[in-house]
C-alpha cells in the first residue's frame, strides 16, 4: 500500500472517531453519505484519467454522444457532467449562493431597490412597506398522503437516514420495500424536512416523485411562487434553530407540523418574489438534476455486483463486443 493509501486511511479513521466520539450521529447516519462521497470520488479520479487518454486519441476533441462506450470499454464507469466531483463542489456553491440572496433580501433587507421602499412596523420588526409577517402553514401545506403497496411498490426511497445534512441536494435513494414501517408519498419539487431531531439539519428538495417515512415532515407550497422561497427559507439555519427550539421530547426531540406551520414568515411583495424565484429557482433545478444524475449513477454502482455474481441474466441483449487486439 503506498504512502497516499495510508495517509488516506489513516484520515477516514481519524474522521470516524471523531463522528463517532464528538457528534451525535449514529454510524447509520453518516456512512451512507460518507461511502457515497468516497465511491464518487474514486469514479470520478478513475473516469479522469480515462478522458486524458481518449482526449489524446481524438485530438483533444469534446465529448460526444458516443463516449459512453469508449469509458467502459476501458472498464471506467461513465460520469454525465453533473455527476462530476467537481460539479457537487459547484453544487456547494449554488446552494451558499441561494442562502446568502435570502439572507440578503429577507433578513437584512437589502433588496433590488430597497433605498426607496419605507420601513414600518411588524410583530417581527421593522419590515420593507407592502411586506407582511404571515406563517409558515400560510404559504404551504403538509402533504399525508399514505403509501399503498398495490400502487407503489418500487417507488424511489427518501427516508430520513439517507437524507444529506446541511444540504438539498439528494445524494442516495433505496426502493420503498426496504421499510415496514409507516410510509408516505411526495412528489417531485416537495421539500423534505426531517422532523426527528431537527439539528441535524436534513432538509431536501424531492427530484422526483418517491416514498419518505412519517418522521420526515412533505411540505408542499400552496402556491408555485412560493416554491423557491421555501425550499432556501427551510434549508436555512433559522429555521433549523426554530424548528429545534419548538421540538417536543428530550431524548428524541421531534417537530410536529402543528407547532411548525406557526413559524414565522415575512412574505415580500409580489414583484421582489417574483424575482428572487426567477432568479433562484434555475439554482435548486441544478441541485435537483445533479441528485437525479447521483441516482442513476448509484443504480448503474449497484447492478456491477449482480453482473459480476451472474444473478443478473444479461445472455439475451443485442450486446456486440469488439476485437479485444
Amino acid at each position: 500500500m503506498s504512502a497516499n493509501s495510508n495517509q488516506l486511511e489513516n484520515r477516514l479513521w481519524d474522521a470516524a472517531d471523531e463522528l463517532r466520539a464528538n457528534s451525535k450521529l449514529k454510524a447509520s447516519e453518516y456512512s451512507i453519505p460518507v461511502l457515497g462521497i468516497i465511491f464518487l470520488r474514486y469514479a470520478d479520479v478513475k473516469f479522469s484519467e480515462a478522458e486524458k487518454q481518449i482526449g489524446e486519441q481524438g485530438g483533444g476533441r469534446r465529448r460526444s454522444t458516443g463516449d459512453k462506450e469508449r469509458y467502459q470499454a476501458m472498464g471506467v464507469l461513465y460520469l454525465p457532467e453533473a455527476a462530476r466531483f467537481g460539479n457537487l463542489q459547484r453544487i456547494k456553491i449554488l446552494e451558499e449562493m441561494a442562502q446568502n440572496l435570502y439572507r440578503e433580501w429577507f433578513v437584512k433587507f437589502r433588496f433590488p431597490g430597497h433605498e426607496q421602499v419605507h420601513m414600518v412596523n411588524s410583530a417581527l420588526g421593522k419590515i420593507p412597506n407592502n411586506w407582511r409577517v404571515t406563517s409558515l402553514g400560510h404559504l404551504s401545506v403538509l402533504r399525508k398522503d399514505k403509501y399503498q403497496e398495490a400502487m407503489h411498490a418500487g417507488m424511489p426511497l427518501l427516508d430520513i437516514a439517507k437524507m444529506l445534512q446541511r444540504s438539498l441536494l439528494v445524494g442516495a435513494m433505496g426502493s420503498s420495500n426496504e421499510l415496514s414501517t409507516s410510509r408516505i408519498l411526495f412528489e417531485e419539487d416537495d421539500v423534505l424536512f426531517g422532523s426527528i431531531r431537527p439539528y441535524l439539519h436534513k432538509v431536501a428538495l424531492a427530484p422526483c416523485n418517491g416514498v419518505t417515512n412519517v418522521s420526515v415532515l412533505v411540505i408542499q407550497p400552496i402556491e408555485a411562487r412560493f416554491r423557491a422561497l421555501l425550499a432556501v427559507l427551510l434549508s436555512s439555519i433559522d429555521a433549523v434553530c426554530w424548528a429545534d427550539q419548538h421540538s417536543t421530547g428530550t431524548k428524541m426531540p421531534v417537530i410536529k407540523w402543528e407547532n411548525f406551520s406557526e413559524m414565522p414568515v415575512i412574505l415580500p411583495d409580489g414583484n421582489t418574489l417574483t424575482r428572487f424565484h426567477e432568479i433562484v429557482w434555475p439554482m435548486l433545478q441544478s441541485i435537483k438534476t445533479a441528485s437525479r444524475r447521483i441516482k442513476n449513477l448509484r443504480e448503474t454502482r449497484d447492478l456491477l455486483p449482480k453482473l459480476i455474481s451472474g444473478h443478473l441474466d444479461v445472455s439475451e441483449l443485442d450486446i456486440v463486443i469488439g476485437e479485444a487486439f
